[in-house]
């Protein structure tokens, strides 16, 4: 077993202020450190490499409108982008705003908009099992290299954390799934709180591409009206979490 003195690992899914403590102490460790400078040096690394070989803002425009016009021929590969890299340290904002542009013209936003959540979904189901399944094993040795050891969640928990996870801002939505799935979180839990947490924001950045591509104004006003109103309930519920976790604290 790992040498964890000094390094917390229980996690109580009541308080907001233990998932933040949990990670900051992670973010002290000096290998978790040493990752993260790494990602971004490779980060550097591409960006430094696309200006050495002149690409500009010209070629990055021809090559973004090279790829929607090959997309919207085969809309299929978007769909299979949306349900496989937001697995992988990939935003999925930028799919799915693709999505809008891309879906809208055959299907139209009523078509578009299911379309994108099915393909969400899919992503959240499939990386649940990778992980709760074979996953697992990978990251047990990713947290045995960081000294580090799994918490312990008990099964009246599993909502509380599902929630609170989905709500706590900073926490990529692929660590999020990976997470819920390799600490097994029910999947009858997982499944609705994350496409609760997560159909709003799909449908505003969806409605977003269809504005871009189209040039409508009003559209897009709406978009970005949907997508700040979904920030702001998902931080009012974190907030009623927060305030629930004094309590209960102060009650102790």
């Amino acid at each position: 077993m790992p040498d964890t003195a000094g390094v917390t690992t229980s996690l109580d899914a009541h308080t907001p202020s233990a998932l933040r403590h949990a990670l900051t102490r992670l973010a002290a460790q000096p290998r978790a450190r040493a990752l993260g400078c790494a990602f971004l040096a490779v980060v550097l690394g591409i960006a430094f490499g696309g200006w050495w070989l002149g690409i500009g803002l010209q070629g990055l425009n021809a090559g973004a409108a090279s790829l929607l016009a090959a997309l919207r021929e085969r809309p299929l590969w978007l769909f299979a982008a949306i349900v496989v890299l937001p697995a992988l340290p990939v935003p999925a904002s930028p799919l799915l705003i693709l999505a809008g542009a891309v879906f809208t013209p055959r299907l139209g936003l009523a078509g578009a908009v299911p379309l994108a959540l099915l393909a969400v979904g899919l992503n959240i189901a499939w990386t649940y099992w990778a992980a709760a399944g074979p996953g697992r094993r990978q990251v047990d040795r990713l947290l045995h290299y960081l000294q580090l050891q799994l918490p312990v969640l008990s099964h009246g928990n599993a909502l509380r954390l599902a929630i609170l996870l989905r709500v706590t801002p900073g926490i990529p939505f692929f660590l999020q799934n990976l997470v819920l799935g390799f600490l097994r979180v029910p999947f009858r839990i997982y499944l609705p709180v994350s496409l609760a947490t997560s159909t709003l924001f799909t449908t505003g950045f969806v409605v977003f591409g269809e504005s871009l591509s189209t040039g409508n104004g009003r559209l897009a006003v709406l978009a970005v009206g949907l997508i700040v109103a979904t920030a702001v309930a998902i931080s009012l519920v974190r907030g009623r979490l927060s305030r629930r976790a004094e309590t209960v604290v102060d009650q102790r």
